[in-house]
């Protein structure tokens, strides 16, 4: 066995150990998937905030219905009906019942939920059938989460159950870092739109959404024409430069797409190139990809 070799876990750590998160910055909800969280998301409500029905049935005192049987079924007075998302201002006393819904709050003196499957309506007599124990059918307050409780922590990446689970906390935004940006620099007279009858159309889009399916913020911009005169040359006018120069320092990497291997030394790569030193920044390089604009680049020199 050859034991210069590294570990995968090694060789993560070697490579994630140059990495720094990115700043964090505020986002809705609608906006959080994919991202990643940069706070532990503490709850600002109780959920359930009060004890509530997990069946629909009826609210009724666990002693009334202690001793039911087949034979002896109990019969109780309805007082009253309360819905999902409504109340019941009312006390259950002995020998009633309030009829209620999935996700209602339990009244106050009932303590257990008959399920309606287990009961028989006779007008505003209730038939119980079946009896239950106290705490039946009954998700008490707080079984989900509790206020100040963290439901989600930082570094998390979002999913869509982790968006549901922070709006359920009453939490409508979010502190996600800020997504890498990518200049994507696609050059070249030949590289057009979709629907365009000439040229090539897959150098940049392509990469487009292979980047935004990573995560990433691509921000895709032609700084610089392919002038196909005489001396076969590559040039950026004054203006170009200076759109590139912001387009550039703005991006975490910059992917230069130049039309063909042949062409590699253009002006954007040395635009790029200069650009180093605008910076300041040891840590940030430009990443030059060349390759055929159907391919979306080949190669990634070092």
């Amino acid at each position: 066995m050859n034991t210069d070799m590294l570990s995968v876990a090694e060789a993560l750590a070697r490579i994630t150990a140059a990495f720094e998160a990115l700043p964090a910055e505020t986002v809705g909800l609608t906006g959080a998937l994919g991202r990643v969280l940069a706070e532990d998301v503490v709850a600002r409500v109780t959920q359930p905030p009060k004890d509530v029905s997990a069946m629909d049935g009826y609210a009724v005192r666990a002693a009334d219905v202690a001793q039911v049987t087949a034979d002896a079924p109990a019969r109780l007075e309805v007082i009253g009906r309360v819905p999902a998302g409504g109340d019941f201002a009312g006390e259950v006393g002995p020998g009633q019942a309030v009829r209620i819904f999935t996700g209602a709050p339990v009244p106050e003196g009932a303590d257990a939920i008959v399920i309606q499957e287990d009961t028989e309506r006779d007008g505003d007599t209730v038939v119980v059938k079946e009896g239950a124990a106290q705490g039946s059918y009954v998700r008490p307050a707080g079984l989900d989460f509790h206020v100040g409780e963290v439901g989600l922590s930082a570094g998390r990446l979002l999913s869509a159950r982790d968006v549901g689970l922070a709006a359920a906390m009453d939490r409508a935004w979010l502190q996600v870092h800020r997504r890498p940006r990518v200049a994507l620099l696609a050059t070249g007279d030949e590289v057009v739109l979709p629907g365009d009858p000439r040229g090539y159309r897959l150098i940049d889009l392509g990469l487009r959404s292979c980047f935004e399916g990573s995560g990433l913020d691509p921000q895709r911009f032609r700084g610089a024409d392919y002038d196909p005169g005489p001396t076969t040359r590559h040039h950026i006018d004054g203006r170009n430069e200076y759109l590139l120069s912001e387009t550039v320092l703005s991006a975490d990497l910059a992917v230069n797409l130049p039309k063909l291997k042949t062409h590699k030394k253009t002006g954007v790569t040395l635009a790029l190139k200069n650009l180093v030193g605008i910076n300041g920044d040891k840590n940030w390089l430009p990443h030059h990809c060349v390759g055929s604009p159907a391919q979306g680049g080949d190669e990634f020199p070092g």
